[in-house]
């Protein structure tokens, strides 16, 4: 038998249908993210990382992962203005769910005051707008997110510290500054 959706997940999915509809009220793609898009079409379709193929290499995107992820997807067809589009939305739905959960972690029983902080991020222009800009903006802010609550598990096990340096690694691979 299919377990039910737990009645506490349900305002958080309502809070990341709302955080969608606000993103796609933007629905635009940034400029700069077609530099990076046009380095992922080389990697996807040359394997190198460049600008302009045959000519010497320049690193000229600051966002390595979400370049790779990209270059990735464009293997198996899907263009990167849809992947960034997906990829930006769900990174952001991401951070919804670890800002509930670092809420519920830090206040210690569930109450109604966990949906606040993913409420305001849904509600906020400026993190709907990234989600759908094409750019590692929400990817980023995901690793960061989940970096902080892995952080405030208190658990000094070198395991879960590896884990928490992992995170921090994807972090600085998506934006390195």
């Amino acid at each position: 038998m299919r377990p039910t959706l737990p009645v506490r997940w349900v305002p958080l999915c309502a809070i990341a249908a709302a955080l969608v509809w606000h993103s796609l009220q933007f629905n635009f793609v940034t400029d700069d993210a077609y530099i990076s898009f046009v380095y992922a079409r080389n990697f996807a379709e040359h394997g190198q990382l460049v600008f302009n193929t045959g000519l010497a290499a320049v690193e000229g995107y600051t966002n390595f992962l979400w370049t790779i992820l990209l270059g990735g997807l464009m293997v198996v067809g899907i263009p990167p203005t849809v992947s960034s589009l997906v990829l930006g939305t769900g990174f952001a739905i991401g951070t919804l769910v670890v800002a509930f959960r670092l809420t519920q972690r830090l206040f210690g029983e569930a109450s109604g005051w966990d949906y606040l902080a993913p409420a305001f991020l849904a509600a906020s222009s400026g993190f709907a707008c990234w989600s759908s800009g094409g750019l590692e903006t929400q990817m980023f802010t995901f690793w960061v997110a989940l970096a902080f609550f892995r952080y405030t598990a208190g658990d000094s096990e070198p395991r879960r510290l590896g884990a928490l340096g992992v995170i921090l690694a994807l972090a600085a691979m998506t934006r390195p500054e």
